[in-house]
C-alpha cells in the first residue's frame, strides 16, 4: 500500500520497534493480509493505530497470550478515554487482531480470542426511540412558526415522506404529479432527467404543498 500517510508508516515503524521481533513479526503479518485483502487506506490506518494503543510495548507472547497478558491488553484498552464510536472500533480491531493470530495457529482453536469474550463496551450514545420523533402536535407547531408557503410545502414533504433536504436539491417541477390521493414526488440522485430515483408522496398534508405549488 503505497499511498499511505507519512504519520501511518512513523506510527507503524513505532510500534513494531518497541516489541520482541516474534511479536513485531505477527503484527506486520497481520497488516501485511490487510493490505492483501485490499482493505481501505482509512481502515488500515484505523488497525494501526488501534494496535498501537492496545500493545506498544506488550512483552508477552502474541500467540500465546497468558491471563496476565489479556489482563495488561484489558487494562489499556479500558484506560483509553475516547468516544464511544473510536472505543467500539477499539474493540472490532482488537477481536479480528486476535481471530486472525488464532487462525494463522497450527492449533487453530480460537484460545487466544476466548480470552477476550466477556470483554464488552456499551455504547452509550443517544439512540433515538419511536417516543422520540415529532409528533402531529409538534408539527402543527412548527407549521405556525413558519413565515412562508414554501417552509410550510418543505415542512410537509420531510413530515410525511421522511425525506433528507439535500435530497430535495435536484427535484423540478416535472418531478411532481398531484392525484386524488396525495402528490407524488420523483426524488433523483443526480440533476440529470433520467436519473435514477424513487417516488414519494404527501397525503396527510397534501393541501400545504398545494398551497406552494
Amino acid at each position: 500500500m503505497s499511498d499511505l500517510p507519512t504519520r501511518v508508516i512513523k506510527k507503524q515503524r513505532e510500534l513494531l520497534d518497541n516489541l520482541s521481533s516474534d511479536n513485531a513479526n505477527v503484527i506486520q503479518e497481520f497488516l501485511d493480509s490487510r493490505i492483501n485483502r485490499e482493505v481501505k487506506p482509512t481502515t488500515f490506518e484505523r488497525y494501526v493505530n488501534h494496535l498501537h494503543l492496545l500493545l506498544f510495548g506488550f512483552v508477552g507472547n502474541l500467540k500465546q497470550l497468558t491471563k496476565e497478558d489479556r489482563d495488561w491488553i484489558i487494562e489499556r484498552f479500558r484506560a483509553y478515554k475516547a468516544a464511544d464510536a473510536t472505543k467500539t472500533g477499539l474493540l472490532i480491531s482488537l477481536k479480528t487482531f486476535f481471530k486472525w493470530v488464532d487462525n494463522d495457529l497450527e492449533d487453530s482453536s480460537g484460545k487466544n480470542l476466548r480470552l477476550f469474550k466477556d470483554l464488552q463496551y456499551k455504547d452509550t450514545r443517544a439512540k433515538i426511540g419511536i417516543n422520540d420523533l415529532i409528533s402531529e402536535r409538534d408539527f402543527q407547531q412548527l407549521i405556525r412558526g413558519c413565515r412562508s408557503s414554501r417552509e410550510r410545502a418543505f415542512l410537509a414533504i420531510f413530515y410525511d415522506c421522511g425525506v433528507r433536504p439535500i435530497e430535495l436539491v435536484n427535484i423540478k417541477l416535472g418531478d411532481i404529479s398531484v392525484n386524488p390521493l396525495g402528490i407524488d414526488l420523483v426524488i433523483r440522485r443526480s440533476k440529470t432527467k433520467h436519473g435514477v430515483g424513487r417516488t414519494v408522496s404527501v397525503v396527510k398534508h397534501r393541501d400545504l404543498l398545494l398551497d406552494y405549488l
